[in-house]
């Protein structure tokens, strides 16, 4: 019965309490993921932040994703600093309310070759032989979608809420 009592009391504390928890032991695998998904290399230069409370934040600094090697510029995008704050409640309702996204100096450098190649279109990681897989008939009218016996799931309009966006330079 304590035990319980005192994970309440340390549930209390970190939801109540803004608490930032640095993430810098997962900047590397970040990077991986990031880097794979993009056919990009992309760094984190500083820091990955998530703060606890009702409305925990995720912040993140120095985020720097590069060109390819074909162009000019080395740096395709720098984002000093972002953060989205959400609001934890809702989600108890299937609803995301974002109670704040923050951006300060985002650099895009757009470059476009004479060979007509731009740098903000990213390369597939498909390298698969194998061929494209079949689509679905389209659903007939009054029938629901079926998406690989998964539930699907449908946003309403009041199921994603930014109250806040603000961008500094």
């Amino acid at each position: 019965l304590w035990l319980s009592g005192l994970l309440f009391v340390f549930l209390v504390v970190v939801s109540y309490f803004a608490i930032p928890v640095n993430l810098a032991f997962i900047k590397e695998p970040v990077e991986k993921v990031v880097s794979s998904a993009l056919n990009r290399q992309v760094r984190i230069e500083k820091s990955i932040i998530v703060t606890t409370s009702l409305k925990p934040a995720f912040s993140i600094e120095g985020l720097r994703i590069l060109s390819p090697d074909t162009f000019q510029n080395d740096t395709f995008m720098y984002l000093d600093k972002a953060l989205v704050r959400i609001e934890l409640l809702p989600l108890l309702k299937r609803k995301v309310h974002i109670a704040e996204i923050s951006v300060n100096k985002l650099d895009l450098t757009l470059e476009k070759t004479k060979d007509d190649q731009v740098n903000w279109v990213f390369a597939s990681q498909k390298t698969s032989t194998d061929p494209p897989a079949e689509k679905a008939p389209p659903p007939t009218q009054g029938e629901q979608p079926k998406r690989n016996n998964e539930r699907l799931q449908t946003a309403q309009g009041d199921s994603i809420v930014v109250r806040k966006l603000q961008l500094d330079d």
